[in-house]
């Protein structure tokens, strides 16, 4: 690296911190691990998170576009909020693994998608829209109905 460049392209000031916290950060682990004698399925959880984050580090000049793009087209708002309901989303369908009433809760909200989404009034007719709604309440009170066999019966499985 000569100059502030590689193979000929600017690298930029936080390009590099980021890449030195990766490297310090993996570095740490091994030395933490090492320290300790822990097996080697533990050397593969806390080394994961490092190779992903070097991999997001790699893509960061696609993300800058990406970043460009959206902002240039006035989009920011609309990614936010996406974001923010796909993470809810996810949120309601973990929580749905211990609390079985959330996956009704989750169930109502797809139910509520073609009625939200404006792109999907002209190309939906209103009977099917009115059907999928019909059928996901339908499928949301299940989880309010009794569990048959709660003792676990393993050779079912």
């Amino acid at each position: 690296m000569a100059g502030g460049t590689i193979e000929g392209r600017r690298v930029s000031r936080s390009s590099i911190l980021l890449a030195l916290v990766l490297v310090v950060w993996g570095v740490t682990n091994i030395v933490k691990l090492l320290g300790h004698c822990h097996p080697w399925q533990h050397y593969l959880y806390f080394m994961t998170p490092v190779g992903l984050w070097s991999l997001v580090h790699q893509s960061c000049a696609s993300l800058r576009v990406t970043w460009l793009l959206i902002s240039s087209f006035n989009m920011v708002w609309e990614i936010a909020i996406r974001m923010i309901v796909i993470f809810l989303g996810i949120e309601i369908l973990v929580m749905a693994f211990f609390i079985r009433p959330m996956l009704s809760l989750g169930l109502i909200c797809i139910g509520l998608w073609p009625v939200i989404m404006y792109s999907m009034q002209g190309t939906v007719e209103k009977s099917m829209r009115l059907v999928w709604i019909g059928a996901c309440i339908l499928l949301a009170s299940f989880t309010y109905m009794p569990v048959v066999g709660k003792d676990p019966y393993y050779p079912m499985v």
